[in-house]
């Protein structure tokens, strides 16, 4: 490589130890920092280097290469220098920030931001839905939201990470939006700057659940609205009409095709239960309460994965 077309990064302690080059940019930083924070490092420095070996040297400094981008590894070491400085622990973190503590910290065996991604991840996209229901009227807190598009790079990168547990509901989620759903076959910009376009497989398992989604929405969260045993209650007063407001609702759900955004709706009488008497409205929220968490619990069948208790984060 043309020395000089390397270039020096920012990040360069003048009492640094080591010289780690990433594409055609050089950061000089410490051996004890990246050994405090892994064990791949730590490892390579602790083997001593045999006599008469050459190794290319920068000020004194050895020089390591790494085969990730530039960016990935001034992300990296931004967060291992200034920590708190670069981001609190309760910003919300940019997907592609993420995505650089997820497969750096796995090859390099850095827990502690391996630990740090799936948290993040884990907290927006939960397995229990009262765990959803705390958060879904304020989404985006971990992860700094960006473009409709980012619910793709999050389900390839947890895909690609085996975090099993997120996918369900960030299938949901990205399933929710038809213009998202158009562009599940086309070339889309990422949140790391590069062209990308989702992997046939991923294509089929967003079309297929969608459709069985539409079906579970029937058969669960609004499965009262089909049930004529339902809508009259036995004790309804005023069961002509009660009827007649169920089939009103069915009507405006069903027609053209359910909503999918729907299906995870928290109960809301002056929109479930319009025109119900108060003794339909009761049951209609009984069911509609128990359709729902039926609906959460074959939430993952819909996308051919197992039962949420068997879905592993297994990143290591």
């Amino acid at each position: 490589m043309d020395p000089d077309l390397i270039t020096r990064s920012k990040i360069w302690f003048d009492d640094g130890s080591v010289v780690i080059q990433a594409e055609q940019t050089q950061f000089r930083v410490h051996r004890s920092m990246l050994s405090r924070h892994s064990s791949v490092f730590r490892d390579m420095f602790s083997v001593p280097q045999p006599p008469g070996d050459q190794e290319p040297v920068i000020e004194g400094c050895s020089i390591v290469h790494v085969s990730e981008s530039s960016l990935d590894w001034k992300n990296l070491l931004t967060l291992m220098y200034d920590n708190l400085r670069a981001y609190r622990s309760d910003d919300p973190m940019p997907i592609s920030l993420i995505a650089v503590m997820l497969r750096l910290g796995k090859k390099y065996d850095m827990e502690h931001f391996l630990k740090e991604a799936v948290a993040r991840l884990q907290y927006e996209f939960p397995r229990n839905l009262s765990d959803w229901d705390s958060i879904c009227d304020q989404p985006f807190l971990k992860i700094a939201p960006s473009g409709d598009l980012v619910l793709l790079d999050i389900t390839i990168l947890a895909r690609e990470a085996r975090i099993q547990s997120i996918l369900p509901l960030a299938y949901f989620l990205f399933c929710r939006g038809e213009e998202q759903m158009k562009q599940v076959f086309l070339i889309y910009d990422t949140e790391y700057g590069t062209k990308a376009i989702a992997p046939p497989d991923l294509q089929k398992i967003l079309v297929l659940g969608r459709e069985g989604m539409l079906r579970g929405i029937m058969d669960n969260t609004y499965g009262w609205l089909a049930d004529d045993k339902c809508i009259p209650h036995t004790s309804c007063k005023r069961p002509t009409l009660c009827a007649a407001a169920r089939l009103k609702l069915l009507l405006k759900v069903c027609i053209p095709i359910p909503d999918v955004e729907i299906a995870l709706d928290q109960w809301n009488k002056a929109e479930h239960a319009t025109d119900l008497c108060d003794t339909c409205a009761k049951q209609a929220e009984i069911r509609y309460r128990i359709g729902r968490q039926e609906f959460w619990s074959e939430l993952p069948s819909y996308f051919d994965l197992d039962n949420w208790e068997h879905l592993t984060d297994s990143p290591t």
